[in-house]
């Protein structure tokens, strides 16, 4: 989430996550920002699993979701309710502007 990506004294974009860290590929307990659900993670959550795999795709998702946010205004999937959320991001497509509001 943009919250996660900070700027070097570079100017380079660097991801960090304080709230919840894991090493890649190790199985910890089931997280994510609901507005950044990967695939992965809604397909556990469907199946109730309690544990999960961090993984860098998982992350990439994250990416694209922010990405989706600067350029749309919006998120790609989105829900007050929790649980419509992982539904949404298996089976439902994408909506994506068919232009810009403005001159981009």
């Amino acid at each position: 989430k943009p919250e996660n990506v900070f700027l070097s004294e570079e100017g380079k974009a660097v991801i960090g996550d304080f709230g919840f860290a894991a090493e890649v590929g190790t199985s910890t307990e089931l997280r994510s920002t609901p507005a950044f659900l990967d695939p992965q993670t809604a397909e556990e959550y469907l199946q109730r699993k309690t544990e999960t795999v961090v993984t860098e795709e998982r992350d990439a998702w994250a990416l694209g979701t922010i990405i989706f946010v600067i350029w749309c205004g919006s998120y790609p999937f989105f829900s007050f309710e929790e649980a419509v959320l992982p539904p949404a991001v298996l089976w439902q497509n994408v909506v994506f502007m068919s232009k810009t509001t403005r001159p981009a």
